[in-house]
């Protein structure tokens, strides 16, 4: 019984092993969630019409975005250009934004950010 016990709990802990390497795996190597909750929480301002919180909330998440991914700009400048400059244009388009129209518009910017973001998940 004893044996057959010490069995179980080694196969439990390979078990373990294998899924807990395989869930880091998975974890991707430049992490953007912080910039795209940020991007988010401009997209609900905008929502609210709160057109100056938005313009903050995204510049914030340019200056964040600057400063915290300089491993991904050296990795792939490419990659980390085309996310820089949909934010400059997400950006700019929240300035602007002052009526539903407008609003519209800051908002396709700042998801188009949203979606450049994703393509840091495929830079090795």
């Amino acid at each position: 019984m004893r044996l057959s016990m010490m069995f179980v709990v080694a196969v439990v802990l390979f078990a373990c092993g294998s899924f807990c390497s395989a869930a880091e795996g998975s974890k991707p190597k430049y992490d953007m969630s912080p910039y795209k909750a940020l991007a988010e929480e401009a997209l609900k301002l905008i929502a609210s019409k709160e057109y100056p919180a938005a313009e903050k909330k995204i510049v914030e998440c340019e200056d964040k975005f600057d400063a915290g991914t300089t491993k991904l700009k050296a990795a792939d400048r490419k990659v980390w250009t085309v996310i820089d400059k949909q934010m400059d244009v997400a950006i700019d388009a929240v300035k602007a934004a002052k009526d539903a129209a407008s609003a519209k518009k800051a908002t396709d910017e700042i998801n188009k950010f949203i979606t450049h973001l994703a393509d840091a998940d495929k830079v090795k």
